[in-house]
């Protein structure tokens, strides 16, 4: 990452860069899932702003959005209150998120993250933060909906199958809930 902030002398030397950070955030990232699945460390909860932990997921996913030319529509609130979470954890969640979204959009698309403050209908007093994360990509079959947070259930050609088995895990730690919506 330090040299592909200098100016490098030759563009193969920049690409070869590209490359090797590329491959290197996903062996990375797969050996954290696995870890993540195999040995789940135990929630570390502090007062955290979810638009923070947001942000540093939309960091994170930065350079993918450029390459894929995909368009980024930021909608967070700026009126939520802090909640009682652990940042690492959702920061995994969001992104293993984020990284679904981003490659079901292999031709460009639109990344769509929102949050905003919902009361329970039955006890106004009660509030929830809303975090919805939407894309334009192809999709998610009826049949395939049913199987999403299996572990090691994938049908991409790439990957584990554990990035939402691991996110349905994280949000069932911090008694939250995950709904899904899609359509081919």
């Amino acid at each position: 990452q330090l040299l592909l902030e200098h100016q490098c002398e030759e563009e193969i030397d920049k690409d070869f860069l590209n490359l090797a950070l590329s491959e290197t955030d996903k062996i990375d990232r797969r050996i954290r899932q696995l870890l993540s699945f195999v040995r789940p460390s135990p929630p570390n909860f502090a007062w955290c702003n979810v638009n923070q932990i947001l942000g540093t997921t939309i960091q994170a996913l930065k350079n993918i959005i450029l390459a894929r030319n995909i368009e980024f529509i930021d909608l967070r609130s700026n009126n939520l209150t802090e909640i009682y979470a652990d940042k690492e954890q959702l920061e995994q969640a969001f992104f293993n998120i984020g990284l679904n979204a981003l490659e079901a959009m292999e031709n460009g698309g639109k990344l769509t993250i929102e949050t905003f403050t919902k009361t329970n209908g039955k006890n106004t007093k009660e509030e929830f933060i809303v975090i919805k994360i939407s894309d334009t990509g192809k999709g998610i079959s009826k049949m395939d909906m049913e199987n999403i947070f299996e572990p090691f259930y994938t049908k991409k050609g790439t990957g584990t199958g554990l990035g939402l088995t691991i996110v349905s895990n994280i949000i069932k730690e911090h008694k939250g809930k995950i709904h899904v919506e899609s359509y081919e």
